[in-house]
Formats: structure tokens, C-alpha cells, sequence
């Protein structure tokens, strides 16, 4: 970016470096990113979800985690424990905030967004 007189400014939302700073259940946090995308505050937005309780590797046949929702249960399955339901309810409430955020820089003509998931 410097090369061709232009800066880059990144706001890096990351899960697993910043949960107390970036906590993303905390609806505030979430508005006021909101906010920024609707003001027209980013050229372009990257958003990547964590895939894990996505991943098709849940599937693979081999020992490891188990899967936690399926083509008829995208939202996870009923019966999951304490644990796989907290974790497929953050996901599912992450993947919600990246649509959302999606969607509304979609709506400027001359902004980016790019979708980072599995499945």
C-alpha cells in the first residue's frame, strides 16, 4: 500500500487474540462495527467465521470430534451437550454477524467484502 501513496488501516477482529477486547456476544461491540460498515467506513471487509463446528472433517470417518449439525440441522442438532451447544450457538451467532455485516457493504457500489468459510 505505501508503494503507491495509499495507507492501510485494519481493524482485526480476532476471536482467539482478542475475546476481552472483541468479545463479539457483547452487542455493543457488534453495534458500533455495524455502525462503521453502514457510515461507509471500509473499503473492503474480510470476514471469516470460525468453521469448526462446520468443518466436513466432522464427517471424515476417522476418530476426532464428532459433527455438530448436518444439511438438515444447520443450526446444530437438538441433542448436543452443555459444551456443543455453546459452541455451535457463538459460531451461529458469528456467522450471523458476518452476514449481516456482509450485507450492508454490499449495499456501496464502490466497496468490497469477501466471505472466508466452509460449506
Amino acid at each position: 500500500a505505501k508503494q503507491c501513496g495509499k495507507k492501510a488501516v485494519v481493524l482485526e477482529v480476532d476471536m482467539l487474540k482478542g475475546r476481552k477486547k472483541f468479545g463479539m456476544r457483547d452487542k455493543n461491540k457488534m453495534n458500533a462495527i455495524k455502525k462503521k460498515v453502514i457510515e461507509g467506513g471500509f473499503p473492503a471487509v474480510v470476514a471469516s467465521p470460525p468453521c469448526s463446528t462446520f468443518s466436513r472433517a466432522r464427517t471424515s470417518g476417522f476418530s476426532g470430534p464428532h459433527p455438530l449439525r448436518s444439511k438438515s440441522s444447520p443450526r446444530g442438532f437438538s441433542w448436543l451437550g452443555a459444551r456443543a451447544k455453546a459452541s455451535v450457538r457463538d459460531a451461529n451467532l458469528l456467522v450471523d454477524f458476518a452476514f449481516e455485516i456482509l450485507e450492508l457493504q454490499a449495499k456501496f457500489e464502490d466497496k468490497f467484502f469477501l466471505l472466508e468459510h466452509p460449506e
